[in-house]
């Protein structure tokens, strides 16, 4: 089955659609609604405007079968912040009908000043993107990162989203730089990992698999330094599969 979108073209509209909101409701003082709701309000929208709702649905807080732990059978399921799923047929609305549907789009996003934009959390957004990525193909994953421009900058610019090794390589570069990161975040294959025991461990208890490689290329938005917000998307993809593929 094919993509509900054209995975480029999503990636740019995702950016550019939430930096023009951000810009119209600063004009207009609605400043103060900015934060993570206004964000998932947002990309709400322009999802649900760029899809075939007869072939496909959107599906906020999606419990994503790639995430589950088989082993897990009580609380919460892990979800992801959104996904495009293939449409159930009408005539099979049972538990196992409504399982088989494919993912084919799946969004995690985080607001910069956030209590919950923290490292940790960015790299399970991102360990969990790249687990969908893997399982079903093909499918279009996103971690879009939007906020306060100095604040977005910060955020990518300490810990774990510095620049490391003599090559300076980053898990998340910023655009307008337009090629594909692979970070390795396991100790594999003769390849330093990123993480550390402790973090690892940490990782472990939100992913029901560590991917040992996060792969990601973030999508050159229609804005260039822009004064007030920053929205960055980047598409997260398997390790060996280029995203622009």
């Amino acid at each position: 089955m094919s993509l509900p979108v054209n995975p480029r073209a999503l990636a740019r509209k995702l950016s550019d659609g939430i930096h023009g909101k951000l810009e119209f409701d600063f004009a207009n003082e609605r400043g103060h609604s900015f934060g993570e709701h206004y964000l998932h309000g947002t990309l709400n929208e322009i999802l649900a405007s760029n899809i075939d709702h007869h072939r496909w649905t959107l599906e906020p807080n999606y419990a994503a079968p790639a995430l589950q732990d088989p082993n897990i059978t009580s609380g919460r399921k892990r979800e992801l912040d959104f996904a495009i799923t293939s449409k159930a047929s009408g005539a099979d609305r049972t538990k196992a009908g409504l399982e088989a549907r494919e993912t084919r789009v799946a969004i995690e996003a985080k607001w910069s000043t956030s209590s919950h934009c923290r490292e940790e959390n960015i790299l399970s957004d991102l360990c969990r993107l790249s687990l969908v990525a893997s399982s079903e193909t093909p499918t279009a994953c996103y971690f879009v990162l939007a906020g306060p421009k100095s604040s977005v900058r910060n955020l990518l610019q300490k810990g774990l989203f510095s620049a490391h090794g003599a090559k300076g390589q980053r898990l998340l570069h910023a655009p307008p730089r337009d090629s594909a990161s692979h970070f390795s975040l396991t100790t594999t294959g003769g390849q330093h990992g990123l993480l550390n025991p402790s973090k690892l461990a940490r990782l472990s208890e939100k992913v029901p698999s560590v991917p040992p490689k996060i792969s990601t290329r973030p999508a050159t938005p229609g804005q260039k330094d822009t004064p007030n917000w920053s929205v960055f998307t980047w598409h997260v993809f398997p390790p060996g599969r280029d995203s622009h593929s």
